[in-house]
């Protein structure tokens, strides 16, 4: 196919769109691919060849879907659920148990790691994940040998039974062993955390927030894992107010036995293998890879914790499936598309990262997906203040959405594009909510633009070829949902 300038030109753009330099090579691959492949869009192929993917034909598979905005996750998603929470209903006792006990110790857990937040001081975050560790390592019974000693062991049987004459849930006094096993879980988290310098994150980004912030150094979570992991060896048995947190210890150590207690009493009742119960914990083990709207207002949304719950929810899934044949073929294809656009986002090379994750929008599943896109040629962190953005949400009442969104020093200037000319005339008759809104988040609305969509859907490859024709500036595409 030859290569003349107009299409070198289209090639260029699309390149440049993605932040890759369009060297004469990399042209030369987006001809030879769609030379090979006729029928392959332009914006595809130099997407494939810009992440050197121009030789894995089921990558090109799943970028088809999702430049053809027909790849939608929380369809698999829905359809994976229904088929696992049907394989549980019909499971044994004993192992259906087993299965959903990991689902009960999340939801606990997670409950824990939110009332932490305001109780921790940003320097001291990092004693988060070794707390949550020893928790799900006391309740899975391989807790480490530390734990095992001394009276930690008449807190709790395996299962958990509550000490002989005590009442663990709803007491007034907690009994002494576990207070001494909440004692010795912080103390431990505490001793696992000694090799990071935890004044000097303060500053940084929380290794919490983006994985892509990391770059290629080991995040400070990372290192507490690998010592949680090397606890058994070097972890030498502590007495339970050493290095105390003077003003956060009684508190830290109300929330532990409280996930204790909470924990020990869904676990030890019968009523949490019921069929409405395990259709409850799936669905709020499920909701964590969601991005969670009611009434207008977006939950506070960590890109790599959801990355994280997605990952779960496939390892869960893999245990369900290797029930039975039948649940296995039920559940595969699912399984496998989500598996393979894993795949894909894991190798895009042109972007720090890359995500597809659904949003539950005032309890209904939405077609609206996220992608994040940040350039590694650019600074680690997005500037809050400076940035460009592409919303792309499918609605059952109103239908697509589109918005493209530029903030410079904190002065925004949005351009929607809608199906319909009535919801076009609503968004400018709501400019003044919109305005207030901003206001809160600390941004000012500088214009607010709003036409029908005249042109093909927007998907996530043109979008930032797009942006400028749509705003009216060169900014590129920082994110993308």
């Amino acid at each position: 196919m030859p290569g003349g300038s107009g299409i070198t030109e289209q090639i260029n753009q699309y390149l440049e769109g993605q932040g890759l330099t369009p060297t004469e090579k990399l042209v030369e691959t987006v001809l030879t691919l769609v030379e090979n492949q006729p029928d392959l869009p332009m914006d595809q192929a130099s997407f494939l060849a810009g992440n050197k993917m121009e030789k894995t034909p089921e990558m090109a598979k799943i970028l088809q879907k999702i430049s053809a905005n027909e790849f939608q996750l929380h369809h698999n998603l829905q359809g994976l659920k229904e088929t696992l929470a049907d394989s549980l209903l019909k499971a044994d006792g004993e192992v259906k148990s087993d299965l959903l006990k990991p689902l009960i110790l999340t939801e606990e857990l997670d409950r824990f790691s939110r009332q932490l937040d305001p109780i921790l001081p940003k320097t001291q975050l990092p004693l988060k994940e070794p707390i949550l560790e020893y928790i799900k390592q006391v309740f899975a019974g391989n807790r480490p040998a530390q734990l095992e000693s001394g009276e930690h062991e008449a807190a709790f049987a395996t299962p958990f039974a509550a000490p002989s004459g005590t009442h663990l849930a709803g007491s007034n006094a907690v009994s002494q062993p576990v207070k001494e096993l909440a004692e010795s879980i912080l103390s431990h988290a505490q001793n696992s955390s000694d090799d990071i310098n935890i004044e000097n994150i303060e500053g940084k980004p929380h290794a919490a927030e983006s994985d892509m912030d990391a770059g290629n150094e080991k995040n400070p979570q990372s290192r507490v894992h690998e010592k949680i992991m090397d606890f058994p060896e070097k972890a030498a048995s502590l007495p339970a107010d050493k290095k105390a947190l003077p003003q956060q210890t009684a508190k830290l150590l109300k929330e532990i036995v409280k996930t204790l207690e909470n924990i020990h009493t869904k676990l030890s009742g019968k009523t949490w293998t019921e069929p409405e119960n395990i259709k409850t914990a799936l669905e709020k083990f499920f909701d964590r890879a969601a991005v969670i709207v009611e009434n207008g207002e977006v939950q506070e949304t960590i890109l790599s914790e959801k990355t994280k719950a997605l990952k779960e929810i496939m390892e869960f899934s893999q245990k369900v499936m290797r029930m039975s044949q039948q649940t296995r073929d039920t559940a595969l294809p699912a399984y496998q598309e989500i598996d393979r656009a894993f795949e894909f986002f894991s190798r895009v090379t042109v972007y720090d990262s890359l995500l597809h994750i659904p949003i539950k929008m005032n309890g209904e599943d939405t077609s609206g997906e996220l992608y994040v896109m940040k350039r590694k040629n650019r600074r680690k962190k997005l500037d809050s203040g400076n940035f460009t953005l592409f919303l792309s949400l499918q609605t059952s009442n109103l239908g697509l959405i589109e918005s493209f969104l530029n903030a410079a020093n904190n002065y925004v200037t949005i351009s929607f594009r809608v199906e319909e000319e009535e919801l076009a005339k609503l968004i400018k008759d709501r400019h003044r909510d919109l305005y207030d809104s901003l206001l809160k988040k600390g941004y000012k609305l500088a214009e607010m633009k709003c036409s029908l969509l005249e042109q093909d859907q927007t998907n996530v490859l043109d979008a930032a070829v797009k942006t400028p024709e749509f705003l009216g500036l060169k900014s590129k595409v920082d994110l993308k949902i």
